[in-house]
């Protein structure tokens, strides 16, 4: 089981205003999809820092179902079902409430849902992190329909004053925002700078986004190879269901 970590170095006046002020440290991963109607949900809060806050997480997943399906910003997603899998692997709902088994076989390196009903629900994957577990996205899932997620190595940090729930899809945010990259080989960890009057600051790996940026556009993104592959999952599906049941 890998890990990954980032470390924020805050000093001692900026820990003060930040507690003093309300704000939450909020953190949002990054995922490829095969869906272009992906959101982004909030998958870590804290409003305990010191100078030294430090952010952890296993690379290990759970494929999720959700009875929702609206996704207005702001929502925040309870999960109906919840599985542990690794990518290549599909989860196969079967359940009028998302409930399903998780198959060893599908496309590599991605995480698949398969909805073998004809209901409607909200689907994505979650990650645990020193926060607790919580989804990374969200997604319409139609009936007879497969979507594909793949992690990618990238997250997203903001301390902000607004109150956010962990899972809630959050579009764009109150304050800057800090990428960072972790895609390069071995990049296992990241040490940034946050300080209350100056901002983030960090290496090549980071990039700084002003307040109000659409933060979707940054961390959901349609690989056309998962669309693809979706896409055939999906004929794959629908032809099955139009078969005639034996007697």
């Amino acid at each position: 089981m890998s890990t990954q970590s980032i470390s924020i170095s805050l000093t001692p006046d900026t820990v003060q205003a930040l507690v003093q002020n309300g704000y939450s440290l909020y953190a949002f991963r990054g995922v490829n999809s095969s869906i272009a109607s992906a959101c982004p949900t909030l998958w870590f809060r804290s409003q305990t820092f010191g100078m030294a806050t430090r952010i952890e997480w296993a690379n290990e997943y759970a494929a999720y179902v959700s009875l929702q399906t609206a996704l207005p910003d702001g929502a925040t997603i309870t999960a109906s079902s919840s599985y542990d899998i690794s990518p290549g692997s599909t989860l196969q709902v079967t359940g009028s409430t998302g409930s399903g088994t998780v198959q060893p076989s599908g496309t590599p390196g991605a995480i698949g849902i398969a909805n073998e009903t004809g209901e409607q629900f909200t689907c994505g994957i979650s990650q645990a992190s020193s926060g607790g577990s919580a989804p990374l996205c969200a997604a319409p899932l139609l009936g007879w329909n497969l979507n594909l997620f793949q992690p990618a190595n990238t997250v997203l940090l903001a301390f902000e004053a607004a109150s956010r729930n962990v899972g809630s899809v959050t579009h764009r945010l109150l304050a800057p925002s800090l990428l960072i990259d972790m895609s390069a080989p071995g990049a296992d960890s990241a040490s940034v700078t946050y300080d209350i009057s100056h901002g983030w600051t960090g290496d090549a790996a980071t990039t700084l986004y002003p307040a109000g940026t659409d933060i979707t556009a940054l961390l959901i993104r349609q690989n056309q190879t998962l669309a693809a592959a979706g896409a055939l999952g999906a004929q794959r599906l629908q032809g099955a269901a139009m078969q005639p049941m034996a007697d």
